[in-house]
């Protein structure tokens, strides 16, 4: 299992110990598949559900869809980054989705705190 995988697995468990279904502001439903690389195959996260879910693979209608590199992916889910940085410089890049829509993907997931703090 990659550092991505780890730390976004670690992150929808913390997320569900809220109690409170997680959401993307302006998606009711948010399905993120990540396609990264260093991680072997691609998954998917599902918010906007009760509990928010960790899947393998891919999902056949994600709502946004990131590929990249897996380091940039675990320094923004760990706050080290804003999510705008490793797009600007094309570490990550939005296959599928809009701007906004990936903002507020990073903004949701920030409620939950870091494992590097």
């Amino acid at each position: 299992m990659g550092k991505a995988r780890e730390e976004q697995l670690r992150q929808i468990e913390a997320m569900n110990k809220l109690g409170r279904p997680m959401n993307v502001p302006g998606l009711p439903l948010a399905v993120v598949e990540l396609d990264l690389e260093g991680e072997g195959s691609a998954f998917h996260i599902v918010l906007g559900t009760p509990k928010a879910e960790f899947r393998e693979g891919h999902h056949p209608k994600p709502t946004i869809v990131i590929s990249g590199k897996d380091e940039a992916w675990t320094r923004v889910l760990t706050g080290q980054v804003d999510i705008t940085h490793p797009l600007a410089r094309g570490q990550l890049k939005l296959e599928k989705g809009n701007f906004l829509d990936i903002l507020n993907l990073a903004r949701a997931l920030s409620v939950v705190p870091s494992s590097k703090s």
